[in-house]
């Protein structure tokens, strides 16, 4: 049950990387779009005391514009088979 990012880039078609794939770059440019990961939030599905849950992280989205302001893009975390599911045609990078 690998955990995705799905982003709508405004130039280009949604893309999908895998929670695991970011969280060991830190930060990846898909297009426009640039996608950071940092520590600090825990799943509520690893254990029944969810302050006991592993470490997922954080994502953040964003585009800058030419004078290097930052705007957030809307993103989803989901699960890889809801992809495969829902996007069957959009590869996953891992």
């Amino acid at each position: 049950m690998a955990r995705v990012v799905v982003v709508r880039p405004i130039l280009g078609a949604p893309k999908a990387v895998t929670l695991e794939f970011l969280r060991a770059k830190g930060l990846l440019v898909l297009d426009d779009v640039e996608l950071a990961w940092q520590a600090g939030q825990v799943s509520a599905l690893e254990h029944w005391a969810v302050a006991k849950g592993r470490d997922v992280g954080t994502v953040t989205a964003y585009t800058k514009d030419p004078d290097g302001r930052r705007h957030d893009v809307p993103y989803d975390v989901t699960f890889a088979f809801v992809v495969h599911a829902f996007h069957p045609d959009i590869p996953i990078l891992k």
